[in-house]
Order: C-alpha cells, then sequence, then structure tokens
C-alpha cells in the first residue's frame, strides 16, 4: 500500500486518516486535507503545504463551498502580509499529535 503525504521539504505528513479534496476549480487552491478529530488542515497552495492548526469544521465547509476559494483563503485563514499571524497559524495553537 502506498503512503498519501503531505511534504513540505522537510518530512513527509502522512495523511491517510485526513478527508482530503483534490480541488479543481481553483487555481490556487489545489488539494485541502483535513483531520476534523485533531482540527488540522493541510491546504496545498500552487505547490507548497500549508499546515492551519486549531480550524473548525465549519471554516473548512465554509471555505470548501465558497464561490472563491483563494479569497476565502487569503481574507479568513491565511496569516497577513504584515507578518500578523492568521487565525489558524499553528505558531499561536498546539499543533496536534498525530
Amino acid at each position: 500500500m502506498q503512503r498519501r503525504c503531505a511534504s513540505n521539504n522537510h518530512k513527509c505528513l502522512d495523511v491517510d486518516k485526513f478527508k482530503c479534496e483534490t480541488i479543481t476549480r481553483s487555481s490556487f487552491v489545489n488539494r485541502v486535507c483535513y483531520l476534523e478529530a485533531k482540527q488540522y488542515m493541510i491546504i496545498k497552495l500552487k505547490e507548497t503545504y500549508y499546515h492551519h492548526c486549531s480550524v473548525t469544521p465549519e471554516t473548512v465547509t465554509e471555505f470548501l463551498a465558497a464561490p472563491s476559494m483563494g479569497r476565502y483563503y487569503n481574507e479568513n485563514i491565511r496569516s497577513k502580509r504584515d507578518g500578523t499571524h492568521g487565525p489558524f497559524d499553528c505558531r499561536d495553537h498546539p499543533i496536534p499529535t498525530l
């Protein structure tokens, strides 16, 4: 069995326990993986994976249903260009043990 993973050139994070969706309707968001039990989301933007912690199921539902996933991500999830951490930044929330 081949292991599915999200890698950021650091280490492979096994995503077999995550619910993953390949996104084809966005030129910015390519893949979303979410582990609801740990409120842990991994998003592939272009070719880079970003990890987000303490993400509520409601946020994931809204993100996946947004007319523009890129706009929703930039306005509601990501860290800001001025260095302000986003609301789900793993630097401010515990990174779950998997």
